[in-house]
Order: C-alpha cells, then sequence, then structure tokens
C-alpha cells in the first residue's frame, strides 16, 4: 500500500525518503524504547517539512495570485483613462487616477524579472515609498526622507524590482511594530550613507519598539516575533543583499549618523559594494 500509495521519489523525495528510513527503523530496531525515540524524531523532522513546505506554497502562491491582479488591474486602469479623457473629466479625477496607475506600475515593477542594473537608490526608496505611501499615511506614519538631501554619487548597480520589494517589506515591518508601540509620534526614516568604507548603504529605521529577538536569529528563516507571522521577510531581504555581494546588517547605535529619536527603535542598513 506504501508503495502505490506513498510519496514516490519523484512526487516527494524527502518525504519518501523518510518513509523508508521509518520502515528501515521498524524493521530493524529491536529494543522497543529506542525505536519509538527514533520514530518520534523521525516524524518531527516528517513535521516540520511539512510546514516549511506549506509556507513557502503559500507565500508562492500569493505571489502568483498578486500577478494575475496587477496584470489585470493595468488593463482596468487604461481604459478607465481612455473614458475619463473622453468625457473631459475633472483634473482631481484625472490626477487620482494617474495616482493609482503609477501605484500599480510600481507593484508591477516588483513581480518582474529582475536583473542586475545601474540604479539611483534614491529612485529606488521613491518607489518603494510610493508603494508604501497610502498605508503609511492610513496608520499616520511620518516618513523622514533624509536621503533626499545625500550630495554623494547614489548610482550603483542592483536588482531594481528586488530592492523596491524588500525596502516595502521592511516598511510593513516597521507599521506593523510601530503599530504594537502605542507611539502617537510614528515615525520612519530614510537615509543614505558613505560612512562604512567601500560601502553604500541604505538606512532604514524607525522609533517602534526595537527588535525583540536577537538579531543574529531573525534572518533564519521561519523566525519570527509576529504572532502568526511566517517568518521569511527578512531572511529572502538578507539572501537577496548576498546575491548582489551586499549585505543586510542590524547596526549599533553611533555606527551611522541618525536622528537620537531613533535611537530605541529598529535600525537596518542595506550595504551595496561600491
Amino acid at each position: 500500500m506504501r508503495e502505490v500509495y506513498g510519496p514516490t521519489p519523484k512526487s516527494e523525495p524527502v518525504l519518501q525518503i523518510l518513509g523508508d528510513l521509518k520502515y528501515y527503523v521498524d524493521k530493524n530496531v529491536r529494543e522497543t524504547e529506542v525505536r519509538k525515540e527514533i520514530t518520534k524524531y523521525l516524524i518531527k523532522v516528517e513535521d516540520d517539512y511539512k510546514r516549511i513546505n506549506e509556507n513557502l506554497l503559500k507565500a508562492a502562491g500569493a505571489g502568483l495570485s498578486m500577478s494575475v491582479v496587477i496584470h489585470e488591474v493595468e488593463k482596468i486602469i487604461l481604459e478607465v483613462i481612455k473614458v475619463l479623457k473622453k468625457e473631459n473629466a475633472s483634473d482631481r479625477a484625472m490626477n487620482l487616477v494617474k495616482h493609482l496607475s503609477n501605484l500599480i506600475d510600481g507593484y508591477s515593477e516588483i513581480i518582474r524579472k529582475s536583473t542586475q542594473t545601474n540604479e539611483d537608490i534614491k529612485e529606488v526608496i521613491d518607489q518603494a515609498l510610493t508603494n508604501t505611501e497610502f498605508r503609511c499615511a492610513s496608520h499616520k506614519i511620518e516618513i523622514i526622507k533624509a536621503y533626499k538631501t545625500y550630495q554623494g554619487k547614489s548610482k550603483t548597480k542592483i536588482a531594481r524590482s528586488l530592492m523596491i520589494g524588500t525596502l516595502m517589506n521592511l516598511v510593513d515591518n516597521s507599521i506593523y511594530w510601530l503599530e504594537k508601540s502605542g507611539r502617537k509620534d510614528k515615525k520612519i526614516y530614510f537615509g543614505i550613507s558613505e560612512e562604512e568604507e567601500g560601502y553604500l548603504t541604505i538606512i532604514v529605521s524607525d522609533n517602534g519598539t526595537g527588535f525583540l529577538l536577537p538579531t543574529e536569529e531573525i534572518t533564519e528563516p521561519f523566525v519570527s516575533a509576529k504572532p502568526g507571522g511566517i517568518g521569511l521577510g527578512l531572511h529572502i531581504a538578507s539572501e537577496i543583499m548576498l546575491a548582489q555581494k551586499g549585505k543586510l546588517e542590524f547596526p549599533d547605535w553611533g555606527d551611522f549618523d541618525i536622528p537620537k529619536e531613533f535611537k530605541n527603535g529598529a535600525t537596518i542598513a542595506l550595504s551595496f559594494k561600491k
């Protein structure tokens, strides 16, 4: 029955190997207590594997659904713009639709295939903030755009869409923990720094709760302080930075010149090699 109905090396190679191992243990380990102990750990490995697999499939499914929805919304917005122009709609109506179009363009860019190109990271931050503008406004969060005053060279070779998605993920985390902090003056800071020699760094900081887990743990997959959180966001962000020969770090206070009001919040540095 196991051979007919169970997982096969093609459909589920990991589960099939675990099944073979459990069968071997049942057949060859004579001591009952030892057999039970080994089987217990094998069952735990199998359960953990299934949980991880399910979480990854959810994430992949959400991404696919998002791409389909955005593609359809793009077409509808183009038709709406044509109708509004034909019917001489008010400037306010046109501006709102144009803003919505720009927002959809920003999300669409995230799901397109991303290759490394020479990009202005100021523009990348702008796009990420445009994509999250209404969410931040609805939560009454002030965005401190210190990167706007940066005078140095701001172009570097990056995967643009992946970086926009990474920055949006950081904003999403900040929104959650700022709400949890109960602060009335909720703020997120974006800056650019060259203080670390050989690197161009995006600094993202908030004045919320700070990190509730050790920073050496929170880039590990499936580690999250959020109740019900999958724990993939910072792990994926870290992997994206490594793939671009950069790094994601959690700087100590004083490593970068940022306002004192962010001292007890969460600060993340995305550093790119020059």
